[in-house]
């Protein structure tokens, strides 16, 4: 449950996708939420430029580097380092001076 599509996984929608498969039989097939496969359609969506139209296609590579760009910023970026004076203020606080 929750588990995040992979790169093979993302080059099966591709190709489901150009094969006119409805997303919920990509769904299925792949045990997903219907949603998750929408959501991955619509990150993954490009333009490409095809006998000189603009054309939207979902391509792979695409959804994934979306994906690691977001990813990215989704950790917690604390560093105990760079605020290591002040928690050394602190704690002399709590034990010499009795702070609560």
């Amino acid at each position: 449950m929750y588990k995040h599509l992979n790169l093979e996984e993302r080059f099966y929608v591709e190709k489901r996708i150009a094969a006119g498969d409805s997303l919920t039989a990509i769904a299925t097939v792949l045990g997903r939420s219907r949603t998750t496969i929408y959501a991955e359609k619509k990150r993954g969506t490009v333009v490409q430029i095809r006998q000189n139209k603009a054309v939207l296609m979902y391509i792979a590579d695409c959804g994934q580097l979306a994906y690691e760009r977001t990813r990215q910023g989704s950790f917690n970026t604390l560093k105990a380092g760079s605020i290591e004076p002040f928690l050394s203020w602190v704690e002399n606080k709590v034990r010499v001076d009795k702070w609560s």
